[in-house]
C-alpha cells in the first residue's frame, strides 16, 4: 500500500485500502481496535478523495463498468461495487465513533494518521525524526517555537 501511494499508484492504493477497508465487514462494535479504526477511518477518506466514482446514469465511459443485468453499468474500479463500500462505512460508522468517544487519545492519533495518508506525510519514524530537529531549532537558535507559556519565540 505504502509503495503504491508513493509511486502515484492512486488507483491500485484505492483498491486495496478498499479491500483491507471490506475485511471488517463483520467486525462486531466490541471487536474495534486501534487498528480496525485507523483502517476503515483512512480507507473511507483516501478512497472518497482519490476514487472517481463513475455514474452508470450519466453514461459514464472509460471506466471499468461492469454490465448488470438490468442493462446499467457497475463501477468494478475498486473490485466490487461501490455501493458495497458505502453499505460498510455506514454499518461501522455508530461503532466508530462509541470507539473514538471511549477512546479519546487513541482517536486523535487514528486521526492525525488519517491526515498523515491523505497529504502524504512521512511516516511516524520521519516524524520524529523532524520533531527532535524542529526542537533542537527552538531552542533560540533562530528557530520559530512556541515557548511553553504560548508566547512565539523568534518572532519579531
Amino acid at each position: 500500500l505504502v509503495a503504491a501511494v508513493r509511486s502515484g499508484a492512486t488507483r491500485a492504493a484505492c483498491m486495496l485500502h478498499a479491500h483491507l477497508a471490506y475485511l471488517h465487514w463483520s467486525t462486531p462494535p466490541s471487536a474495534l481496535t486501534r487498528r480496525s479504526a485507523q483502517t476503515l477511518l483512512t480507507a473511507q477518506a483516501y478512497i472518497l478523495v482519490n476514487h472517481p466514482f463513475n455514474d452508470a446514469a450519466d453514461g459514464a465511459t472509460g471506466a471499468k463498468l461492469r454490465k448488470a443485468e438490468d442493462g446499467g453499468g457497475v463501477d468494478e474500479g475498486l473490485g466490487f461495487a461501490p455501493t458495497e463500500l458505502f453499505d460498510l462505512f455506514q454499518r461501522q460508522r455508530r461503532a466508530l465513533l462509541a470507539w473514538m468517544e471511549g477512546h479519546p487519545e487513541q482517536a486523535d492519533a487514528v486521526l492525525e494518521e488519517v491526515v498523515r495518508a491523505l497529504t502524504l506525510n512521512s511516516s511516524s519514524e520521519e516524524k520524529e525524526k523532524a520533531a527532535t530537529a524542529k526542537s533542537s531549532r527552538s531552542d533560540g537558535s533562530g528557530g520559530v517555537g512556541v515557548s511553553g507559556g504560548g508566547e512565539t519565540e523568534g518572532i519579531g
